[in-house]
């Protein structure tokens, strides 16, 4: 699997999970549901500026901190 298809794939896993988690977080009336659906919302634009710069550049040094930094801001 190309790089492009795997940001891609990484992305829609990502959005899939949020979206599950969002859900069951309203389902059962999580007290923080906000504060963390907003840590995914801004995850998810962090993932979606990963693509738009790979897409743009297809630089790998500049791909790697970017992503290891959206995932250790939702570990």
């Amino acid at each position: 699997m190309d790089k492009s298809s795997l940001i891609k794939a990484e992305k829609n896993h990502t959005e899939a999970h949020f979206s599950r988690e969002n859900n069951m977080m309203q389902e059962y009336g999580f007290p923080p549901y906000a504060v963390h659906a907003q840590e995914h919302s801004s995850a998810l634009e962090g993932l979606k500026e990963i693509q738009r710069q790979w897409n743009d550049d297809q630089n790998v040094e500049q791909l790697a901190p970017v992503v290891s930094d959206a995932r250790e801001q939702h570990g």
